[in-house]
């Protein structure tokens, strides 16, 4: 008796794989092809209230020269993120900087959370140039270190210990 539960358990789990592959199998056929923009540069990231989605602006020596925005998310590498260069300076040189891979991986430009209001601790840009195209650069990054303060735990610690300090015994 208990070898027939066995098998009955082992065809059932069986049945459940195949109709959940062919189920599987089924939805990937129903897939719409990714439009070529969304190929090339990834998918857009739809959230204006995060540090990534609300975007950058691009410093040097403190002036704002560039903007970073329309974020995509690459579908290969998901810690790549193209970004949209919109210059906001109107000298011709340091326009055509903004096209240039070595001003990118340079010590020039910082970047400052457009959300925030504060500057990246760093970012890394892929060895591709922007494209002159689109205007678009792949960097991975910017990062920013935003403090929370105490968490939920240290909250009830620190209450705790104001309630009961050391070396009283109530």
């Amino acid at each position: 008796m208990g070898m027939l539960i066995q098998l009955a358990i082992g065809v059932g789990l069986l049945l459940f794989a195949i109709v959940y592959h062919l189920a599987w199998k089924a939805k990937q056929r129903r897939r719409q092809p990714l439009p070529p923009d969304v190929a090339k540069w990834g998918v857009p990231v739809n959230d204006p209230d995060s540090a990534i989605g609300a975007g950058w602006f691009v410093e040097v020596d403190g002036r704002r020269v560039a903007v970073l925005s329309d974020v995509r998310c690459q579908i290969e590498t998901p810690h790549w993120l193209s970004y949209v260069i919109t210059p906001l300076t109107e000298d011709a040189q340091e326009k055509a900087q903004l096209l240039a891979l070595e001003f990118w991986r340079s010590d020039k430009p910082k970047y400052r959370s457009r959300k925030f209001g504060v500057l990246s601790s760093g970012a890394l840009v892929s060895g591709i140039p922007p494209c002159p195209e689109t205007q678009r650069i792949i960097m991975r990054g910017p990062y920013i270190d935003l403090d929370p303060g105490p968490s939920l735990v240290e909250r009830a610690v620190a209450l705790f210990r104001r309630k009961h300090p050391r070396g009283s015994h109530d």
